[in-house]
């Protein structure tokens, strides 16, 4: 998962915002005098998300003596998610901030909301907090819903503070079937700590993402099924092994640890395929 580049919104300034046209002064008031309460929650997660010790962070019940948890989602959903909230146009720049659109928890979906990372029902002082929401596709949101981290190898990996494509992680395996079909698995390099493995492997398996590979990588076969045919009876398995591997290092270069990289890397060494495996 590539880095994704952290807001750099300040979380105080961004609730004042978000409450600045409550017409109740008296509730106006009570939101407002909260904010350092906000300020200081967001200074708490910066760092320890830093420190990869997101588990550590207490869950809240409302923010201080005043606020519930529920006036903080309120605040989410209607001053900051709805369109022409005061708060909207800092929730459309997160939402456009991942290149070309697409989810950095998964790498293939098209963003379409914004995940509370520590979520706002258990972490209200964190509900409009820049660094706390990070935009996702439908399939994460609903992967991740309401879970939060109670130790360290729970903590799903998060875009703003984890740079993991330096390595190859994920693994496809050719299973030869017909039609030949690829399964996918977190395998993080052996050098790597063990807290970051663990993380991986969490990540991996909470959202879901080996059903959501192998499920694209047959779409992938299937639609480059006939040109491979054509490839092998042309020019034979050697061929097509050439193509193979060009089409893994062109998607490496995007990301080295996309579905699509895994799958011809992994198709790219099987002689089998190259020798007809994808009739």
């Amino acid at each position: 998962m590539p880095l994704l580049a952290r807001p750099t919104d300040d979380p105080s300034n961004v609730f004042v915002t978000c409450v600045s046209n409550v017409r109740a002064n008296a509730i106006r008031q009570k939101f407002l005098a909260a904010a350092p309460l906000i300020g200081a929650a967001a200074a708490s997660f910066l760092q320890a998300a830093e420190n990869h010790s997101l588990h550590t962070m207490a869950i809240q019940n409302g923010v201080g003596a005043d606020i519930s948890t529920d006036e903080m989602i309120n605040i989410y959903d209607q001053r900051m998610a709805r369109k022409k909230s005061p708060g909207r146009a800092i929730y459309d720049k997160l939402m456009i901030a991942p290149p070309y659109g697409r989810c950095p928890l998964c790498g293939q979906g098209r963003v379409k909301s914004l995940d509370h990372h520590l979520p706002k029902t258990h972490f209200p002082a964190l509900a409009v907090t820049p660094v706390n929401l990070v935009p996702a596709c439908n399939d994460c949101n609903r992967a991740k819903g309401e879970i939060y981290p109670l130790e360290a190898a729970q903590q799903i990996l998060h875009p703003y503070f984890d740079d993991l494509d330096t390595d190859v992680w994920l693994k496809g395996t050719l299973v030869q079937t017909a039609p030949a079909a690829i399964s996918f698995a977190a395998q993080p390099p052996v050098g790597w700590p063990e807290l970051t493995k663990a993380r991986v492997r969490s990540h991996f398996r909470l959202l879901k993402l080996g059903e959501m590979y192998t499920a694209y990588a047959a779409d992938e076969l299937q639609g480059i099924k006939k040109y491979l045919q054509k490839l092998h009876a042309k020019s034979g398995a050697a061929d097509v092994k050439n193509h193979l591997e060009e089409q893994a290092e062109s998607r490496a270069d995007d990301n080295k640890n996309s579905w699509q990289a895994a799958t011809y890397r992994e198709l790219a060494i099987s002689d089998w395929f190259c020798d007809g495996g994808f009739n």
